[in-house]
């Protein structure tokens, strides 16, 4: 959100870590709802389970909340794709 503000455009380093960040994110996501899909007791059971639910709820609902936002790092990550 700091480089959504800034007045000069992000610099491409700075748009290469918040991909990388938005992959990792997405990765992780992926991860945890196919252990969750799998076996739901043991993912209950999982160290810091509450945390990481809580964690990924929120995203949701600050994707929501700010729809304009995802779909402009959905933009500039398929904007990169190409490179």
């Amino acid at each position: 959100m700091d480089l959504r503000s800034a007045a000069a455009p992000p610099d491409p380093i700075a748009l290469r870590s918040l991909n990388l960040i938005y992959k990792s994110v997405c990765t992780f996501g992926k991860f945890f709802r196919r252990l969750q899909q799998i076996d739901v007791p043991r993912f209950v059971e999982l160290p810091l389970c509450d945390d990481l639910v809580l964690y990924y709820w929120e995203k949701v609902v600050q994707a929501n909340a700010s729809a304009e936002l995802v779909e402009g790092m959905l933009m500039a990550t398929q904007g990169n794709r190409g490179r």
